[in-house]
């Protein structure tokens, strides 16, 4: 196995296609080892870190890992980039990927065909999953609207992309019927060619231009079925004199919020702030559930050496410190207002448990990976932790979670 300060000297790159951290696969100069003074600086860095995470993605989908015909134009590095990575951090996006686009189809399909249901994605960035979603079309869809946050400058860059992406652009005019020529658009591991956006095809079916308003000068994003919200996340703080959330949140319907290595990023109090606001916000009587999915791990040896160097490059990981294990993040959801329940997984265990044996020998015939040592203590400093809260008496929208297995939580 390779020494945690060779080849890990940086933070591995966290899976993923929103904001993410950097890592020892990332091209020179992507991101700077710069000790940022100022708040705008260190949210810069933040910010450059899209193109690591949607680079991931993309390297991922191109050797056949995952389907996903948008990871291309909605990647952030440009259109030019052609990002590689270790067959390791292959295996990672693959996993976190597959395993929270399941919490999220279990969310969906739990709530009444036809009844309106939301997502809420904090620090989307260049994330495809709206696309990928509509593309699969099923009853359980049936109104779905799909909410992402970002920065402004990050949403500003996102909706200069899909206004001049044909195929993005129009899936946003159309009803809820998409179809695609590489069959039922299934997005995980099922082995297909990924679409080129020319062998796309889309079918419209009720919508026109004037259904969708995009504002590149701020970065906000209207359409029937998808909006993109330019707001900084940490002003939505509980208990301020008028609610800082976007009108067409609505706050009475089944909501799942999905946090992909974004408050990781805050202070603990700011973290904990969001999570409360949106707990509140929603009333008891409304169901609301949550999908986190964040590095742990901070109290081991490459815990320390992985903070230790992202420091250096001037990335601070502010929640890691208090929300180092499975335990305490599962106790941190019920402590801010999902109290219905919780689970979670590492990566590794996520991997063993929810893979099956033939997508297994599917992805090993991909590339060859022969760090299993290096990918278990890589994959366990990962974790998804899902949770939700009951509105009175009703389980709608996680009775599908009931089913989905969660791995054992030492106190």
């Amino acid at each position: 196995m390779r020494s945690t300060t060779g080849t890990f000297r940086s933070v591995p790159d966290r899976f993923s296609s929103t904001p993410s951290v950097s890592s020892s696969c990332s091209r020179p100069g992507q991101l700077h080892s710069l000790s940022s003074s100022t708040p705008q600086d260190k949210d810069h860095i933040v910010q450059q870190t899209d193109v690591d995470a949607s680079g991931s993605r993309l390297a991922a989908v191109n050797l056949g890992y995952l389907v996903d015909p948008y990871a291309a134009l909605l990647h952030a590095g440009g259109e030019n980039d052609r990002p590689r990575r270790f067959p390791l951090i292959n295996r990672g996006t693959y996993t976190r990927t597959t395993a929270i686009d399941e919490l999220v189809v279990q969310f969906l399909k739990g709530v009444p065909t036809g009844q309106r249901k939301q997502i809420v994605s904090l620090g989307a960035g260049s994330d495809t999953r709206y696309w990928r979603l509509k593309e699969r079309s099923g009853e359980w869809t049936r109104g779905l609207v799909y909410h992402e946050m970002d920065f402004p400058e990050v949403a500003r860059k996102k909706a200069e992309r899909v206004k001049r992406c044909g195929v993005l652009l129009k899936a946003l005019e159309l009803g809820e019927n998409i179809t695609f020529g590489h069959g039922d658009g299934d997005s995980g591991g099922n082995g297909s060619t990924t679409p080129t956006p020319s062998s796309v095809s889309l079918q419209q079916t009720c919508a026109s231009a004037n259904t969708v308003d995009i504002d590149q000068n701020t970065g906000n994003i209207t359409s029937p079925d998808y909006y993109l919200h330019a707001i900084d996340i940490r002003l939505l703080k509980p208990g301020l004199p008028a609610s800082p959330l976007p009108d067409a949140i609505e706050t009475s319907i089944p909501t799942l919020i999905l946090s992909e290595c974004c408050l990781i990023y805050l202070a603990p109090a700011e973290a904990d702030a969001i999570l409360t606001f949106f707990t509140t916000v929603f009333k008891l009587s409304h169901p609301l559930s949550i999908v986190l999915y964040e590095p742990i791990g901070s109290d081991d040896a490459f815990g320390k050496v992985m903070v230790q160097n992202l420091a250096t490059r001037g990335i601070v990981l502010q929640t890691l410190k208090k929300y180092s294990t499975l335990s305490r993040q599962k106790e941190r959801l019920r402590m801010l207002g999902f109290k219905g329940g919780q689970a979670a997984g590492d990566v590794d265990w996520i991997w063993e448990n929810w893979v099956g044996a033939n997508e297994k020998k599917r992805l090993a015939r991909l590339e060859m990976l022969d760090e299993v040592e290096e990918w278990k203590l890589l994959a366990r400093h990962y974790c998804v932790v899902w949770g939700w809260k009951n509105g009175e008496g009703e389980n709608v929208g996680w009775e599908g979670w009931k089913t989905v297995a969660e791995q054992r939580v030492e106190d």
